[in-house]
């Protein structure tokens, strides 16, 4: 829950999400996921690249709530809520994706809670965010 601002990148990768929120060279971007299914094997304190998470924001279409793997120690909802990173599900990820290839990276910012501003609101705030 929260607010979270970011340049807007995407991965393509079917695998390796752990990996993705982990890598520094991710630092202030919020990564969309083009995979539909992302979280299925939680996360482990083995696959990490660094010792944090970077990514400003994460956007996936489906994140599994109860992984699968028996290296799993957190979900991933558990991880990016004790690191502060503020996610979106039930977005077409890949529709996203292709808006991005075509547009080019952009500002983005993700809005969650109970007292949200209005869309004018959220509109300035973004465009009054850090580049």
């Amino acid at each position: 829950m929260g607010a979270t601002f970011g340049e807007a990148v995407f991965s393509t990768g079917m695998t390796g999400y752990q990996e993705t929120l982990t890598d520094p060279s991710y630092h202030r971007q919020v990564v969309v996921m083009t995979a539909p299914h992302v979280g299925n094997t939680g996360v482990n304190d083995e696959d990490m690249e660094s010792k944090k998470i970077w990514v400003s924001g994460y956007v996936v279409r489906d994140p599994a709530r109860v992984p699968s793997s028996w290296r799993s120690r957190r979900t991933l909802d558990e991880e990016l809520a004790a690191q502060g990173v503020v996610g979106i599900s039930g977005i077409d990820t890949r529709a996203l994706t292709r808006h991005l290839r075509e547009r080019g990276a952009m500002r983005v910012g993700i809005f969650s809670g109970n007292a949200l501003p209005d869309e004018g609101t959220m509109l300035a705030e973004v465009r009054q965010a850090p580049r």
